[in-house]
Parts: C-alpha cells; sequence; structure tokens
C-alpha cells in the first residue's frame, strides 16, 4: 500500500504564485521610493511629512491597492465556489 500526498496543479500554481507574489513585495518595499514612503508614513506620520513625502499621494496609493488585495479573491472566485458558471468571463 502506497501513502501519499496528492497535491494538484492548481495548488502548486497558487503556492508559486504566492511565493513570487511575497518576493515582489518584499523588493517593493526595500527597494523602491513608494515603498520607502509607504514604510516612512507607517512608522511616523509627522516625520514623513517634515521630510516632504506628500501624504495624500501615500494614502491614495494604499488604499488603492487595499482595495484590489481586498476584490482578488472575489475575481478568482476562491478556487471556483464563488462564482458560478454563469460568470465565468469575470472571473
Amino acid at each position: 500500500m502506497s501513502v501519499g500526498v496528492l497535491i494538484s496543479k492548481f495548488d502548486l500554481f497558487a503556492a508559486t504564485v504566492a511565493a513570487t507574489m511575497v518576493g515582489l513585495l518584499i523588493g517593493f518595499f526595500q527597494y523602491t521610493r513608494a515603498g520607502l514612503s509607504f514604510r516612512a508614513v507607517a512608522d511616523d506620520q509627522f516625520s514623513a511629512l517634515a521630510v516632504g513625502l506628500r501624504l495624500s499621494r501615500t494614502w491614495v496609493i494604499v488604499w488603492s491597492a487595499a482595495g484590489f488585495v481586498a476584490l482578488s479573491p472575489a475575481c478568482s472566485g476562491v478556487r471556483g465556489r464563488v462564482c458560478s458558471s454563469r460568470c465565468h468571463w469575470w472571473c
């Protein structure tokens, strides 16, 4: 009798995409001007303002990104359980 773990191709793909996204986010926050400004604003808004960062622009970008991330599971259909076959054009 053989014992093993079944891992679907979708699960491997999802893990690869997740690992890639984590790597990209780390690179974004460490090496780009926008990422550094996000970190500065998150750490201390008054200091970020004192060094010339535009808080309103930073907050617009942050909340836009948060909205995109919040909508991502809806678009993927949470692995086909949310969307019906009628909305396959969207998911």
